[in-house]
Order: structure tokens, then C-alpha cells, then sequence
């Protein structure tokens, strides 16, 4: 592929800009507490984040199925009916569902503490049932309700259900159904590569052998078509939609940690799932666990610049509007409550709590100095920037002021910075210049 770098400032001018946030510092008259960080009064109000797509009718669909999940709780805090009753990781994906959503902070709160409550003292969370899959989400629920503030005392418990992880590891570098090391498959694979990247995102500790084993796992998975087969024995099999999106939204979640090297081919893999996703007005046969495929679709959509990815996601959208049922919930062959959460954090569209994409150890650091009680760069930047103009209702470019946990008056700050590219790179598939170095 083509590279173009810039002589000067004058010659980047032709190529794209990217507006970002360059900081937020939150600065108070005296230091706050450590970690204290974007907080108001709230116990469950959480930050919104990414993108902000989408239409009334899409914010009407998704508080219709934010309903519905909300009514199908047990009254032990677990989702899940019949033989799924009471299962950990139904559970996990119904309050992370819900989590942005204040009006059911208090069927987040019970669903959490239904999951903590079912880790075992080796670490592992199971219930009367369960398996790798459900210890993967319950990590990823924990791991994003101690990032956002809403369980702050959860690190402990994140950082024995990472330890279960990585104890279980096959030799090849997957998991499979038991907490155990043995051959693996690359759907339950994905799922624990999520919870991971979720986990550092939290600030636990991961491995970054763990990250690259599993990611040189799922390459070996990868079949010619782009797409992911089930297990190595005998070679990975034949590719599946579902199985192939979670494994493109592992390998994009954690691709700074790993060497590209032992990494799938992305862009093989993206062509795989684009076939399946919906188009506009082009009804879609749902098969079995095809919403899943979408939940994961989406999040590796997100990665992917230009006009395409963004109608895709449109018709995602629209396809999931078409196909809600009139109680607001939405169908699958293996579990209503599956699918209705996973469709309500597509149509969150980036505003649900997401593990996104693992944090490189170059990442952005907070400043630890009295008066400054936190501050964000770059993505956290603006992310915060955006949820915080949801929450208050005003334009934080204002400075405005608000109220910390520790109860002090604080001020926000914001900058802004243009950034131009000084090296582009052209995708030998759409033509679209991609930036590689910034000035």
C-alpha cells in the first residue's frame, strides 16, 4: 500500500483532520482523593460513551427493551428463564444493558450483586451451572462497573477472576468450557480476550503473554474465507458468522498489545462479516445466535474509518428496529434475555459501558499534583467530554463547575487541538487514506 508523508504544514493541509480533545483537568482548590477522578453525586450515573448515533426511534426501541429486560429480572438479582435461570452470564449482559441507564440503577445494583456473590474463593464466578463463557461476561461486567465508578470496591474480585483466566489458558492458547488448561475453541477464546481487554482497561494487571497467546490462538483459527472456524483438531473447520465476529472484535480490542505478526488478518475478516451484516431493506433470516454476531460486529465496525462502516451500523440499526417485538423484546432460538441485551447495546451505539480497545502501557497517564484532581487525554478526553455535556445539560466548553465525591467544588477545563496527519496510507480496498503519524 501507499504511503504519503508531508514536508511541511502547508502540505497537510490537504490531507484529513482530525478534531480532538486534547485534555480535560478537573482542578480543585485543594487535592482530592486518590482515583477520585469524574464522579457526581449519583451512585449509578455513569459516563456515556463514543459515538452518539442514531434516531428517536432508535432511542424509543432501546427504552422499550431497557424495559423489558428490566421486568424479566428474578427476584435474586439474575436474569434468565427456565433451564437459563439464574445464569451468570445472561446476567452480566443484562446489567451491562441497563448500566447507562439511571432509571434501573437499582437492577444494576442487584444484578451485581447476584454475580459477585457467585465467585467462588478460587476466583472463578459460577452458580449452579455455568461455564467459561459466563465467567468471561461476569469478568466484563465487573471490569466496566469498577472502571465507570459504579462498584469502586470490585478490584479485587476483577483481579481473581483475571487470575481464573489466565490460570486456565490452553497450551495453544485458547480456552474452552471448564476453568481449566486444555484444547480450546475461538468463541469461548473471544469471550475471555474481551474480558481481558475490559480488565486492563479497569486498571488490572494482564499478562501481555496471556494477550498474545490467545491472539496467536485465534489467528491459527482463521480460515482462508477471512472468517473463524470452531477448533484446531483436525483444522479449524468451516467459518460461522457469530464465532468470526467475536474473534474480529477480540483481535481489534487487544491488536495494541499484540505483535501484528501473530495477529489475524483483519481486514480478511472484516470482508467475512460484512457479508452477513444486514443491508437496507433487505430482510435478514435470523439464525441462531445472529444477534450475538451483531453485538460483536458493531464493536469492530468502530475501528473502521469512512462513510461505509458508518451505514452499515445504520442498517444494523434499521434491522433491529424492524425486528423488535411488540412487548419491546427481541427473538433468538436460545434466549430471549441474550438477545434482547446484546440488541439494546448495539442500539446504545458506543454509549454503553464497552471494553473498547485495550490500553497499550503508553497510554495516557493521570497527573498526581495538589489542585488537579484528574485528567484525561486524547479518547478518555473526549468521551468524558461528551458525558458530562449529557449529564449537566450544558455546554462544558463553558468551564462549568461541578460537585466530587469527596464533596469539593471543581472546575473543568477543556482543551482542543487540531490534529494533522504527516503520513497517510492508502487501503488498497476502498481508496480511503488512512492516518498513520500524527504532528
Amino acid at each position: 500500500m501507499p504511503v504519503v508523508r508531508v514536508k511541511n504544514r502547508k502540505d497537510n493541509m490537504n490531507l484529513p483532520k482530525f478534531l480532538s480533545l486534547a485534555a480535560i483537568v478537573i482542578t480543585t482548590a485543594g487535592p482530592l482523593p486518590a482515583a477520585e477522578g469524574f464522579h457526581r453525586a449519583h451512585k449509578f450515573e455513569t459516563f456515556a460513551v463514543g459515538q452518539q448515533e442514531g434516531s428517536d426511534k432508535a432511542t424509543d426501541a432501546l427504552k422499550r427493551g431497557l424495559a423489558f429486560l428490566a421486568a424479566r429480572q428474578n427476584e435474586d438479582g439474575s436474569f434468565g428463564k427456565e433451564n437459563l435461570q439464574g445464569s451468570i452470564g445472561l446476567t452480566s449482559l443484562g446489567g451491562l444493558a441497563l448500566m447507562p441507564d439511571r432509571s434501573h440503577a437499582g437492577a444494576v445494583e442487584r444484578a451485581l450483586k447476584f454475580v459477585l456473590q457467585s465467585q467462588q474463593p478460587d476466583g472463578y464466578f459460577h452458580a449452579q451451572k455455568g461455564s467459561m463463557y459466563d465467567h468471561g461476561y461476569a469478568t466484563l461486567f465487573i471490569a466496566e462497573a469498577l472502571r465507570t465508578g459504579i462498584a469502586p470496591d470490585a478490584k479485587e474480585p476483577l483481579v481473581k477472576a483475571v487470575a481464573v483466566i489466565q490460570k486456565s489458558q490452553g497450551p495453544q492458547g485458547g480456552w474452552r468450557y471448564k476453568p481449566q488448561p486444555a484444547e480450546g475453541d475461538s468463541s469461548v477464546s473471544s469471550c475471555q480476550v474481551m474480558a481481558l481487554a475490559a480488565a486492563r482497561n479497569a486498571g488490572v494487571d494482564v499478562p501481555a503473554d496471556v494477550i498474545t497467546k490467545a491472539v496467536g490462538y485465534l489467528k491459527k483459527c482463521q480460515n482462508a474465507d477471512g472468517g473463524f472456524g470452531y477448533v484446531l483438531a483436525g483444522g479449524p473447520g468451516s467459518s460461522a458468522f457469530p464465532r468470526s465476529a467475536a474473534a474480529l472484535a477480540a483481535t481489534i480490542a487487544t491488536r495494541e498489545l499484540a505483535d501484528i505478526g501473530i495477529q489475524p488478518d483483519v481486514a480478511k475478516a472484516a470482508d467475512y462479516v460484512g457479508q452477513f451484516l444486514p443491508k437496507a431493506g433487505d430482510p435478514r433470516e435470523q439464525a441462531g445466535f445472529f444477534i450475538h454476531g451483531l453485538y460483536y460486529a458493531e464493536q469492530a465496525s468502530r475501528s473502521v474509518p469512512g462513510d461505509a462502516a458508518k451505514q452499515s451500523r445504520e442498517a444494523l440499526r434499521e434491522f433491529l428496529l424492524a425486528s423488535q417485538q411488540a412487548d419491546g423484546s427481541w427473538a433468538d432460538k436460545m434466549s430471549t434475555d441474550l438477545a434482547t441485551s446484546q440488541a439494546c447495546l448495539i442500539l446504545q451505539a458506543g454509549r454503553a459501558p464497552r471494553p473498547g480497545r485495550a490500553k497499550s502501557k503508553t497510554g495516557g497517564a493521570a497527573l498526581e499534583k495538589p489542585g488537579v484532581g484528574a485528567v484525561a487525554q486524547g479518547k478518555a478526553a473526549d468521551d468524558a467530554w461528551k458525558a458530562l455535556k449529557k449529564m449537566t445539560g450544558v455546554d462544558l466548553l463553558s468551564s462549568p463547575r461541578i460537585t466530587t465525591r469527596s464533596k469539593q467544588m471543581a472546575k473543568i477545563e477543556i482543551g482542543r487541538e487540531m490534529r494533522y496527519p504527516t503520513a497517510s496510507e492508502r487501503d488498497g480496498k476502498n481508496g480511503l487514506w488512512l492516518p498513520l503519524e500524527f504532528d
